[in-house]
This record gives C-alpha cells, structure tokens and sequence, in this order.
C-alpha cells in the first residue's frame, strides 16, 4: 500500500508519503482513516486483513496498531465507534471487532469483543450490504445498508 500524492508533501508530490508494502498481499478494497484519530487508518483486503495503521511512523513495524483477520476476502471495512471496526465479507459475512488501544502491548493476552453476526442479507430482505453506517450522537448506533438489484 502507497499513500501517494498527500497534500502535505507539496515538496515532491508525487513521492509516497507512505509506504506499508508488506501488509497486505492481495487487492486493498477499503482505506478509512479514524473519525476522531485523523492518523490513524484502517486498510482492508481480499487477502481477509484489516489492518490498522499509525500513519505517523514511516516504518511499517512501528505503524501497525493491530491486525484482524476477518478469514474471508473483505468486500467492506470500516469504523462502527471509536473502539470498533466492522467487515463484510465477499460471501456478505457480518463481524464487529473490538481495536486494542494503540499503547497496549502487542502480546496483551485479553481478549477483544468480536460480535459475529453473519450473513445479514435474510434478515434485512436484501441482495448485497453496502456497508455500515455509524450514526453518531448519544445512541451510538449504527445501521446496516443493503440493495436490492430489483
């Protein structure tokens, strides 16, 4: 993965700013930066990753926060809450996933919540999930989007 062409670099634009070249090893399909940690970004993949990355550090080691595999290429990523992430899969698979603060210990032993909610598509009468859509405010919600080709 390239970060190419950022704005803030009007030095030499069309020099990556950053480079994670190693952290994924298939198709990206998903770049969200955090709502509320403007370095921090979430990448997704069909390789089954989701990567979370401090864009503050160069090197790729030190800017991974944390990595999630969702086990089934991932069609949609994204930010739910401050603290979890969501994936559908390419076969509509729906999981929710805890983040682990970026100062904890990599080894940390504790295990984060994961809400595996499976394929959505029955429930709500749709053919394909758009994604999620976080709703803010005091409920913290978040809503389910499908479509339908009809």
């Amino acid at each position: 993965m390239h970060i190419v062409n950022d704005c803030r670099d009007a030095r030499n634009p069309s020099t990556p700013l950053r480079t994670y070249p190693d952290s994924h090893n298939d198709t990206l399909t998903t770049l969200r930066f955090h709502p509320t940690k403007p370095s921090t970004l979430l990448s997704a993949s069909t390789d089954g990753l989701i990567s979370l990355f401090n864009t503050s550090h160069a090197d790729e080691d030190d800017a991974i926060i944390q990595v999630l595999n969702h086990y089934s290429a991932v069609q949609h990523a994204g930010f739910v809450t401050d603290n979890e992430v969501y994936a559908v899969s390419s076969d509509e698979q729906l999981s929710v996933y805890g983040l682990r603060e970026e100062d904890e210990p990599e080894g940390d032993e504790r295990v984060l919540p994961l809400t595996v909610i499976g394929d959505v598509r029955p429930t709500l009468g749709v053919a394909y999930v758009v994604g999620v859509v976080y709703g803010g405010g005091s409920g913290d919600e978040a809503w389910v989007c499908g479509g339908d080709a009809k």
